[in-house]
Order: C-alpha cells, then sequence, then structure tokens
C-alpha cells in the first residue's frame, strides 16, 4: 500500500512538473512576440510574414473583418478574415490565407495583448499566433 501511494505520488509530481513546463513555454511565446515591434504575422513568437512599408500595401475593413497585406504590384497578398473585431474582454476567430509564402492557418481566442496610439498587438495563447498591425481602422477597444 506504501509502495502505491509513492508511485502515485511521484506520477502525480511529475505530472505537475510537465503541466507547469508548458505553461513557461506558452509565455515564452508571449513574451518574445509582446516586446516585438515589427508589423507582420507571427508564430510561436516568430514572424512568418514581416510587412514592409516599401513593399507591401495594408488593408482594412473592420465591418467585414478582414485584414490584408497586398505587395505593390497587387498579385500576391496574405487575408486575415476575423468572425469579428478582437478587444481585451472579447476574443475572436479567423482564418489566415492567401500566396505571400506562409501555409494558411485558422486560430482562435485572439484578443488585444497591447495597444499604443499607433499599433495594436493581437494575440491567441491557445494557438500562439500573434499579429502586430497598424491600429487605425481597427477599431478596437481596450478594456480598463
Amino acid at each position: 500500500m506504501k509502495l502505491t501511494f509513492r508511485i502515485f505520488t511521484a506520477l502525480i509530481s511529475c505530472f505537475l512538473l510537465f503541466a507547469c513546463n508548458g505553461s513557461k513555454e506558452d509565455n515564452t511565446f508571449r513574451e518574445e512576440f509582446s516586446v516585438s515591434d515589427g508589423l507582420g504575422i507571427y508564430q510561436d513568437g516568430k514572424p512568418v510574414l514581416t510587412f514592409l512599408k516599401n513593399k507591401h500595401q495594408y488593408y482594412c475593413n473592420p465591418s467585414e473583418g478582414i485584414l490584408r497585406i497586398i505587395d505593390n504590384e497587387g498579385t500576391r497578398d496574405v487575408t486575415v478574415k476575423l468572425d469579428g473585431m478582437p478587444s481585451s474582454s472579447g476574443k475572436v476567430r479567423g482564418v489566415v490565407s492567401g500566396n505571400m509564402g506562409i501555409a494558411g492557418f485558422s486560430f482562435s481566442e485572439l484578443g488585444i495583448l497591447k495597444i499604443d496610439s499607433r499599433t495594436v498587438w493581437l494575440w491567441s495563447d491557445k494557438d500562439k499566433v500573434g499579429f502586430i498591425l497598424p491600429a487605425a481602422g481597427l477599431q478596437t477597444t481596450k478594456a480598463n
């Protein structure tokens, strides 16, 4: 009986240690993303598409939930389709698609991580996906 209890206790300890390490990794991705300042799309805290002002244009249609990065020739784009506009108190789902060299993907629980007068950082802890975008036109609100 004592041996069974010790084994059970050891297994629970290992499980809790593993669970805590996963959470630390999640925080690391969010922290890496939150200190980034390059406009673009991020996965696991790293940029997968960087917005370059001399090569790209940015389009935002909040009423349709569409955010788009287009090359200057208009031949390649990445579209982010949201099911609503995110806020720090409300999370949204969405899909990324396009032909600019990144694979399409979906995400959920996207909300505002931080916002300033020019830029908004949108992040999903669940999917470890983020977007750093111009704040103009997004009509987002940061809850107090």
